[in-house]
């Protein structure tokens, strides 16, 4: 009776009472694994077709059930594991789900652990033993959801160094899967201080994050576009204005596009700034977030010095704003917005063009001393591509040149590039694509430069 039993309710007794094994034959069966607390609730469940499970026993449960071909009992612990999922265990039954074939439950710990990381990260769940392909699976989820990007990079950095030796080789490879444009910029200049990113591709990764800026409304067009530059669930995918400026020495004014769509353009005014009518020039660059210029008033302090303030005109709440302004230590220079940082590019001092670089901290109200230029120039032309500058030509004491000089911020040095083919006296540089073009100035140059290739 009781083999009849137990035969009717597990595949596994069927198999043995029916084989010729010496079970088959015996009163008695023993089984190691189980202990007689959870033997006698599966029999229990045999004869009545109920049972008690709770967090002390499921696990217990599921192995004997797994051991004893029990699909039904599986199902009732698969359905009360997945009310029990929370930040503390999704881990752990996420992996329990996968061992035992649940596949009910194993979609249900993983969407936990994406649409609840940070929580998940944040909880004291070790990550030391989550595989390759495990790591690998959770961060190119697309509906992996944090506060931002820095979380994920901090986790993958967190799991390599759980086991150095071993895993150090492959954080390129996981790295690979961090969407690098949505990290904050303060995570992205301290990972030029993290050993694990001082390789070539994870540089890459890095001028990738920089370069394509989203967090700061900045996206360069010659960025190449992956899975790392698609904004996961959640995000708010950042959509750039087209904007039109118009700079002369006196004035600037700027306009947004509202309409692209429609045949016929519609300008939103911005703002205008200056005065045509004045002696004082306009010196402008621009920022991830914003339109700077400098202004040389025409009234005259007690000094006679001409008084220099530095304006900004915010993308983010379409107001101008003064800013204090303390002139570089080198006239003649050129400014450039690099990294939260204004940049001053060479210019002339006692006389003599001077190769120095400084960067203007506008919280600090301090210029500092960066890594000096290859060539001692005066007035170059700036441009950036793909996270570095480019300093093209601009005047020594032989007159113009037509140096091209490449600036990593990043990792703060210099390299000369093939030359421009001919001078280019107070012209400009856009990059567009996989370009930097060069035009204007009394020449009415007009330059193409591949980056890539180093050709012009």
């Amino acid at each position: 009776c009781h083999r009849l039993v137990l035969m009717a309710a597990s595949p596994f007794f069927e198999t043995m009472f029916r084989s010729e094994l010496k079970e088959s034959k015996q009163g008695e069966i023993d089984f190691d694994f189980l202990n007689a607390e959870i033997a006698g609730k599966v029999v229990d469940y045999f004869y009545s077709g109920e049972i008690d499970i709770n967090s002390v026993n499921v696990s217990d449960l599921l192995e004997a059930s797994e051991y004893l071909c029990l699909d039904d009992l599986k199902r009732h612990l698969c359905d009360f594991m997945a009310t029990k999922v929370d930040s503390t265990n999704c881990i752990e039954l996420y992996r329990v789900s996968h061992k035992y074939g649940l596949d009910k439950l194993e979609p249900i710990c993983f969407a936990y652990i994406v649409s609840a990381f940070h929580d998940v990260f944040s909880s004291p769940v070790s990550f030391e033993g989550l595989s390759e392909e495990e790591v690998v699976k959770v961060v190119s989820d697309d509906r992996l959801t944090a506060q931002n990007e820095d979380v994920v990079f901090h986790f993958v950095v967190r799991w390599v160094n759980a086991d150095l030796d071993k895993r150090k080789d492959i954080f390129p490879k996981v790295a690979s899967f961090v969407r690098f444009p949505y990290c904050s910029q303060e995570c992205l200049h301290q990972m030029t201080r993290e050993p694990l990113m001082i390789n070539s591709t994870c540089m890459d990764f890095l001028h990738e994050g920089l370069s394509l800026d989203v967090g700061s409304k900045r996206i360069e067009l010659h960025s190449k576009q992956n899975a790392r530059s698609v904004p996961r669930l959640g995000y708010d995918a950042t959509v750039p204005h087209l904007m039109q400026i118009s700079v002369d020495i006196h004035s600037i004014r700027g306009q947004i596009c509202i309409d692209e769509s429609s045949h016929t353009w519609e300008w939103k005014h911005c703002f205008r700034a200056g005065n045509p009518s004045r002696q004082g020039e306009l010196e402008v660059f621009f920022s991830p977030k914003a339109i700077h210029w400098r202004e040389v008033n025409s009234c005259q302090s007690r000094n006679k010095s001409g008084q220099k303030s530095l304006s900004c005109w915010s993308m983010d709440t379409q107001q101008i704003t003064k800013l204090p302004w303390v002139e570089p230590q080198i006239p003649d220079s050129t400014l450039m917005f690099v990294h939260e940082k204004i940049f001053s590019f060479g210019g002339t001092k006692n006389g003599q063009t001077c190769e120095m670089v400084e960067s203007f901290d506008p919280t600090r109200r301090r210029w500092n001393a960066e890594p000096p230029m290859i060539h001692a120039v005066s007035k170059p032309i700036g441009v950036h591509f793909d996270a570095r500058v480019y300093i093209l030509g601009g005047t020594d004491a032989d007159g113009p040149t037509i140096f091209t000089q490449e600036f990593d911020p990043v990792l703060s040095t210099w390299r000369l590039r093939s030359s421009m083919p001919a001078v280019c006296q107070f012209g400009a540089a856009v990059s567009l694509n996989d370009k930097v073009f060069v035009v204007g100035g009394e020449e009415r140059a007009c330059f193409c430069y591949k980056p890539a290739m180093d050709t012009w």
